[in-house]
């Protein structure tokens, strides 16, 4: 038990290093995969249909390729490693992965097959703080 709650801890700080900026502001997608995989394009394609729902979610999208990080959402380039996120989620050179990260730092949803929109905006509808996020802007 004990060894598992240092792994946690380690886990959890290490991902406080890399994605830090963005806790308590914003929610991430992890897409990991290369850029030609059918499965990222589609993907791609989808979390595209409706930016004002990614806007209003404060959602910010990482498509993570083979070699780099590229935020699709915003025209600014992170200096996220695409290595550093691929080692700290455990996710191969071509695999497709698709995690999404609450505000709060933790992982929500973990899928390595695709995921609609609106099975996105669910899980985030759903959290405490997004409830409380909508009920502060009625």
């Amino acid at each position: 038990m004990l060894l598992s709650l240092m792994a946690l801890a380690q886990f959890a700080s290490g991902q406080g290093e890399i994605l830090e900026s963005y806790r308590w502001k914003n929610r991430i997608v992890l897409l990991f995969g290369p850029h030609k995989n059918a499965t990222v394009q589609k993907q791609l394609a989808e979390l595209e249909k409706d930016t004002a729902g990614m806007t209003d979610r404060d959602l910010l999208i990482f498509h993570i390729d083979t070699k780099e990080t590229r935020l699709i959402n915003q025209s600014s380039n992170p200096a996220l490693s695409a290595k550093q996120l691929r080692s700290q989620y455990k996710t191969g050179k071509n695999e497709f992965r698709y995690i999404l990260i609450g505000k709060d730092g933790g992982v929500k949803l973990d899928k390595k097959e695709f995921v609609a929109k609106t099975r996105l905006f669910s899980v985030i509808d759903a959290m405490p703080m997004r409830q409380r996020e909508m009920r502060k802007r009625k």
